[in-house]
């Protein structure tokens, strides 16, 4: 859902170096992963699921 919002030149290359930072291709994408960020950390956003095999399924045989 694109939103439009004012930010000033400071802010601006802020978000250039964060994207530069995480390989990101443009202040949209930085701006939402520090807003996905921020809401997972505060509670607001249930957390990504990380991937790979859960402790209690690991076997010798699936062990990397």
């Amino acid at each position: 859902m694109p939103i439009a919002i004012d930010i000033s030149p400071t802010v601006e290359r802020a978000l250039d170096h964060y994207a530069a930072a995480h390989a990101l291709p443009s202040r949209q994408q930085a701006v939402a992963s520090i807003l996905s960020t921020f809401l997972e950390q505060s509670g607001h956003l249930d957390r990504t699921p990380e991937r790979g095999t859960r402790p209690q399924d690991l076997t010798t045989a699936n062990d990397d």
